[in-house]
């Protein structure tokens, strides 16, 4: 649940197309519905919250003039094919992440992954994609069909200081 009003205001309008991938992919396959809708209900997934948006929103990025920040990015649905970008800007906002490359057959036949690839952040506690804009329990991967193909633990991306690199 969102509790700040502009994150409210913003995410929950028609005109955010962060979204856009995960509606379409719960419309197109009754299973993926079943599973995501589920997973809502019990608590092992849920959607990104003010946390997320907070740490998306901290990041400093402008493209050609065409956003002024992070946040605006997510809004026009860019986050969508976008997943290593992503997940390569939002690793640093996070404490003990790992970077997780694989797949996710659910995007066969995506126009934004014509190979299913998909890049992912996880935590002890989460799944954090950046496509799907969705926090998954770990325990709930399989039922979501995600497959590692490579890890990049939390070890190998920090220097000698403890800061990442």
């Amino acid at each position: 649940m969102l509790k700040n009003e502009f994150y409210r205001e913003i995410v929950g309008s028609d005109d955010f197309r962060g979204y856009d991938l995960l509606n379409y992919l719960m419309l197109k396959n009754r299973d993926f519905n079943d599973v995501v809708s589920l997973g809502l209900r019990t608590g092992f997934i849920r959607k990104f919250n003010d946390l997320e948006w907070d740490k998306i929103s901290s990041i400093d990025y402008i493209m050609n003039g065409c956003f002024s920040d992070f946040f605006s990015f997510f809004k026009e649905g860019y986050n969508i094919g976008a997943s290593s970008f992503v997940v390569k800007k939002l690793y640093k906002k996070y404490n003990d992440v790992d970077i997780v490359y694989g797949r996710l057959p659910i995007l066969d036949d995506v126009i934004c992954s014509t190979d299913n690839s998909h890049w992912w952040l996880e935590t002890d506690e989460y799944i954090i994609d950046p496509s799907l804009l969705l926090m998954i329990n770990p325990l709930y991967r399989d039922k979501m069909g995600y497959i590692e193909d490579e890890r990049i633990f939390y070890e190998d991306l920090i220097d000698r200081k403890g800061k990442y690199v």
